[in-house]
């Protein structure tokens, strides 16, 4: 399994199909903000996960906390695609300050 993270927006990653990568990402769902996932190319990555874990405070779970969208996939089709990530309110249009992460992908 491949772990990417925050940091490596605008990476490159070499799969084998059937391997699964996981995405994680800071978030904190009770501001409306969520991260959405979309892909283009040729190449294919299945979601098998889509959850919110919830960060801690001093060792404590906190309500309303920031904590990390955790995504998994598995490589399905072999190509290159495209993983975006945008952080937006569903109920709001796309608009240019929203945050945005770019993975290059590579299933072989």
């Amino acid at each position: 399994m491949i772990e990417i993270s925050d940091s490596d927006s605008g990476s490159s990653h070499l799969l084998a199909r059937g391997d699964e990568l996981l995405v994680k990402l800071p978030e904190n769902p009770t501001t409306g903000f969520r991260w959405h996932f979309t892909q283009s190319g040729s190449g294919r990555l299945r979601l098998l996960e889509d959850r919110f874990e919830q960060g801690a405070t001093a060792g404590a779970v906190v309500a309303g906390a920031a904590g990390s969208r955790v995504v998994r996939f598995a490589a399905e089709t072999s190509g290159a695609l495209v993983l975006e990530a945008l952080e937006r309110r569903e109920w709001e249009p796309v608009a240019p300050g929203n945050k945005k992460k770019v993975f290059s992908i590579e299933v072989r």
